[in-house]
């Protein structure tokens, strides 16, 4: 059966049904897209809970790197501690595991990043071990823990990969970068530790040191470029004193290397080419020597000049510097008395004696040292300094995290709540229009009926099959209500002749009547009748 087939009552019924059929499939599509989104927010705030998880594993992780290579400076307060730091650190590695028992929506990468952590956890016996005995390497133990946290970074990396919304992105990035900062600055504290306490780097952790701090400011550029957090301007403020301490005893252990090779020159210069140059001379009137000195009191102001490009200077070594400037200063101008002497007719020999004297040992002993004791601060200082920094690192990362969690869940919401709208909207249009289409349905079918069984009837009574003929009740301005009203004329029309035609017949029927009675003065009223009667 095609289309034409159909009543006009299908016919409407399918031209309605098709625009409430897409407002349906509107609605289901929707719905679906809504869920799909909702459950990506609820995916990535899981996520997010278990990078939280892996951020507390690489804290109690780094508490203990740091404090069992501060247990080697100050063992007998921090071994009592380093049980409970054991235990915190083995509590979050369970909570970690938790989070990643399932394996089977993990990538290659991340089963290989798990599979080296729990080795790390096999291993960290034997190490705590060696750390309660005091008998493993520094270096060896900044290692292991390295390593440790950096599988651990790599696994948080992958958790930015799950959003597609720029902003969660970006605080995702910017909560990973502050976990890698506070890494680093993890290594610098314990590295920090270790150099005041030795008075020198182990190993190669120079290196390991200066990138820890590189990176450190790299990050912290990025951070201020890309997050609107206030931070930065915490550190600036209410930590401010504490930061420029670290910040002075950092500038050590960065320069001190360097400076004490300076000093270590400058003290050389003075021992084996200045002073013997300058007695040479005062003995032995040689111009040679005197070219010697003053080559040599170059050389010192070269290298007093490279000194003070490496960082602030402390009061001992301004007060270094400073002697060794009024060294110099007095020897330059002793040469030009003695040039005076010798320019004299008369050479005082008294005066010559104690041009020759110089009163260095003062100054060698100062400068002995500086050079000696360049890293003159307590390791136990610089730990707890650092500590504060790592704590104030540690409660920043925490805002970060409720950060992120409060936006996702923002966005969640207003997902919901927005579409939740949509949704009532479009239903709510449905139920308008599908009100409204029923009605109208309601009244085009009534009308149909109405106009279909009344021309019926009419017909009938054409016809002489019914002896009584309705008026079509609809009343309306549209096309079917014009309909209607030229029907019931038709109708009054029709009704009209009819009843004349049966008066017409009634009359002629009496009249005939009469006329068979035989009786006078038959008149009719109707003009066929009395046209008939003449003929």
């Amino acid at each position: 059966m095609s289309i034409k087939d159909l009543s006009i009552k299908y016919k409407l019924l399918l031209l309605i049904s098709l625009p409430l059929l897409f407002i349906i499939v509107l609605i289901f599509s929707k719905s679906i897209t809504i869920f799909q989104e909702i459950s990506k927010y609820s995916t990535l705030s899981e996520k997010i809970d278990s990078a939280i998880e892996i951020s507390n594993y690489i804290d109690s992780n780094q508490k203990e790197r740091d404090f069992s290579s501060y247990s080697f400076t100050n063992s007998d307060n921090t071994l009592k501690n380093l049980n409970t730091i054991f235990s915190l650190n083995d509590n979050n590695y369970k909570l970690f595991s938790s989070k990643f028992i399932e394996k089977d929506n993990l990538s290659n990468k991340e089963i290989e990043n798990i599979n080296f952590l729990n080795e790390q956890n096999k291993k960290l016996v034997q190490v705590r071990e060696k750390i309660n005995n005091q008998n493993i390497k520094f270096d060896d133990l900044l290692d292991f823990y390295s390593k440790t946290n950096k599988n651990l970074l790599e696994l948080l990396s992958r958790v930015s990969s799950l959003s597609d919304d720029p902003e969660i992105t970006n605080e995702i990035n910017t909560y990973y970068n502050f976990i890698y900062l506070k890494e680093k600055a993890s290594i610098e504290r314990a590295i920090g530790t270790d150099t005041f306490f030795r008075k020198d780097y182990s190993s190669e952790t120079y290196f390991n040191f200066l990138d820890s701090i590189s990176l450190q400011k790299n990050l912290m550029e990025t951070f201020s470029d890309f997050s609107d957090n206030k931070i930065l301007e915490e550190i600036h403020t209410s930590n401010k004193n504490s930061f420029e301490n670290l910040n002075k005893m950092r500038d050590k252990l960065v320069n001190f290397r360097v400076k004490t090779l300076l000093l270590t020159n400058i003290k050389n210069l003075i021992d084996n080419e200045l002073l013997n140059n300058y007695r040479n001379y005062v003995q032995k009137i040689n111009p040679i020597y005197k070219m010697n000195v003053i080559k040599a009191i170059s050389s010192m102001e070269e290298s007093i000049k490279q000194y003070k490009k490496f960082g602030s200077l402390n009061d001992d070594e301004e007060k270094v510097l400073k002697d060794l400037k009024d060294l110099m200063d007095d020897i330059s101008t002793k040469i030009d008395l003695i040039e005076d002497q010798l320019n004299s007719k008369d050479i005082d020999f008294e005066i010559m004696d104690k041009l020759s004297k110089i009163n260095y040992q003062n100054q060698r002993n100062d400068l002995s040292n500086l050079i000696n004791d360049f890293l003159n601060v307590q390791s136990t200082y610089w730990f707890e300094e650092y500590s504060k920094r790592i704590d104030f690192l540690k409660n920043s990362e925490d805002k970060l995290a409720n950060t992120l969690i409060n936006l996702i869940n923002d966005k969640k919401n207003n997902l919901i709540y927005s579409n939740i709208f949509f949704l009532f909207v479009i239903i709510f249009m449905f139920i308008i229009i599908l009100s409204i289409v029923y009605k109208i349905n309601l009244t085009l079918k009534d009308a149909i009926n109405k106009l279909y069984y009344g021309i019926e009837d009419f017909m009938k009574y054409i016809n002489k099959e019914i002896n009584e003929l309705n008026y079509i009740s609809y009343d309306s301005d549209d096309e079917l209500g014009r309909l209607a009203k030229m029907m019931n004329k038709n109708i009054d029309l029709t009704n009209g002749n009819l009843e004349k035609d049966l008066l017409c017949v009634g009359e002629a029927t009496i009249t005939l009547d009469k006329i068979e009675k035989g009786l006078p003065n038959i008149k009719s009223k109707t003009p066929k009748i009395r046209k008939s009667m003449r003929n």
